[in-house]
């Protein structure tokens, strides 16, 4: 992805709003952008932080629901037990995405499926809805959790089988 045609997405948007393009703006989005993941605000203001960069939590916010707003980024799925909204980039999304996420360390992979895609565009149409956007959450155990019975993210053991 072309990060000054990002850049530019975000200015243009901005000036249709009577706005304009801080150096603290400037971070936060080359962040977003070369952290590429799922993201809560909180930790991207922890990250910024560590960076050297003296942002307001308000401002880092602020900074956030504006790019939401425009369509760079959209609100994802939290990790089991997160009450916090997290956020992925989307623009310049070739493939659109689904999430599988563990419901025991909260792990979430993307998952490109066309043929999911391409069911849910058949379902709007039926429905009569011109398909937009979507999302989808799919919720297992991960990999290792089945495998192992432990994840190394999170340290979590397989719960034990309920009898039948």
């Amino acid at each position: 992805m072309n990060t000054q045609a990002l850049v530019n997405e975000f200015v243009a948007y901005l000036r249709s709003r009577g706005m304009r393009m801080t150096p603290e703006r400037r971070h936060i989005l080359q962040h977003i952008f070369s952290a590429h993941t799922h993201f809560e605000v909180d930790d991207l203001h922890v990250r910024l932080r560590d960076a050297g960069h003296r942002i307001s939590k308000a401002t880092v916010y602020r900074t956030v629901a504006l790019l939401a707003n425009c369509g760079i980024l959209r609100s994802s799925i939290a990790p089991s037990g997160s009450s916090s909204e997290y956020y992925e980039l989307v623009y310049g999304l070739e493939t659109p995405h689904e999430h599988l996420q563990c419901q025991e360390c909260g792990r979430v992979f993307e998952v490109a499926d066309p043929v999911l895609l391409g069911h849910l565009r058949r379902i709007a149409v039926t429905m009569g809805y011109e398909l937009v956007d979507h999302s989808v959450k799919i919720v297992g155990r991960c990999v290792e959790l089945r495998n192992k019975g432990v994840c190394s993210k999170s340290g979590l053991q397989r719960p034990p089988e309920r009898p039948q």
